[in-house]
């Protein structure tokens, strides 16, 4: 796994044109609608190795990932064009995390599959992006790294180019993998996985977010924890500001971990929070959060239904 600053100096581009597609019955199976929280029909997705059952209804869905240290940015519909155009932001960026546009250095040579750039705007960083078209499906990998490990990371770029397979938004695969946007990566656990799902729910006026991290630190203990240590100025105007709802330990998907849920009392706004920490078996046992807010007031009348739906999230949460 690629261990590496953030600030990124150092630009290495790898383009790919091809990758194998998951495509069938055998390797993947099409989320089946069934009835969630409601009775509004439901739809299955996959985020990195777990699933959850979200309302056919939820909009703006959108995954983030990364996978061995590598940032994975998806875009769709794809072009050569578009991806150039990502490309350009991601050194954008690159430059913004730098203070100061970084130099391009004479590129250097590889096969006739590689093609590479190389940026500099700081001693001993570097980032190496690689991009892949398949299909309509484009995919730009990043990763910011020191001179020690630029080889490193390009040998994980140039891997995950070979085994990333595509998939259906409603495909869930039954073989052994990590689930990203439009994507599939096939085999076990290798380190620095992160997932993260997000959505709108209409019908609720929420927001939901579901992430994952293995190499997440347990740093300050569970959520509870971390509330009950908080100074007791900001303790006390947290009870001040808002009614707790619900409070305490709470097993999803197999997994202990830490449920609040609470109103502010002036805005009436809702939210809903489970945490658990990263466990022994960092594959299965990531740190782990799910939240939903609300967008606007709640009445206690309509609490119920939103704490349904709350109920119906976790329930769905599984490993696949």
């Amino acid at each position: 796994m690629i261990r590496s600053p953030l600030v990124v100096a150092l630009s290495t581009v790898i383009l790919f044109s091809s990758l194998p597609a998951c495509t069938s019955r055998q390797d993947s199976i099409i989320g089946q609608s069934h009835t969630a929280s409601g009775n509004e029909p439901a739809r299955t997705l996959c985020v990195g190795r777990y699933t959850i059952d979200l309302p056919q209804s939820a909009t703006d869905v959108h995954l983030a990932q990364s996978f061995q240290g590598v940032d994975i940015d998806v875009t769709y519909p794809a072009t050569s064009a578009a991806l150039d155009e990502a490309l350009k932001r991601k050194l954008a960026d690159d430059a913004k995390q730098v203070g100061s546009a970084p130099t391009l250095v004479p590129a250097q040579t590889g096969d006739r599959d590689e093609v590479v750039q190389v940026w500099q705007g700081g001693d001993n960083l570097y980032s190496v992006h690689g991009v892949l078209l398949r299909n309509d499906t484009g995919f730009v990998f990043s990763a910011g790294v020191t001179g020690e490990s630029l080889q490193e990371a390009k040998a994980v770029i140039g891997k995950l180019a070979q085994t990333i397979q595509l998939r259906d938004t409603l495909a869930v695969p039954a073989q052994q993998g990590f689930c990203i946007e439009r994507g599939f990566i096939p085999g076990g656990y290798a380190g620095g996985e992160t997932a993260t799902l997000s959505a709108n729910i209409p019908a609720r006026e929420a927001s939901l977010l579901v992430s994952t991290n293995s190499e997440a630190q347990n740093t300050g203990g569970g959520l509870l924890t971390r509330l009950i240590s908080l100074p007791v100025p900001l303790a006390n105007l947290m009870s001040s500001d808002t009614e707790i709802l619900r409070r305490g330990e709470k097993t999803v998907a197999g997994r202990t971990g830490d449920e609040y849920a609470y109103v502010v009392k002036e805005s009436k706004d809702v939210s809903f929070e489970w945490n658990a920490l990263t466990g022994n078996n960092h594959a299965s046992e990531p740190a782990m959060k799910i939240a939903m807010d609300t967008g606007s007031a709640v009445s206690p009348d309509g609490r119920g239904a939103l704490m349904n739906l709350w109920e119906d999230l976790l329930t769905s949460v599984k490993l696949r």
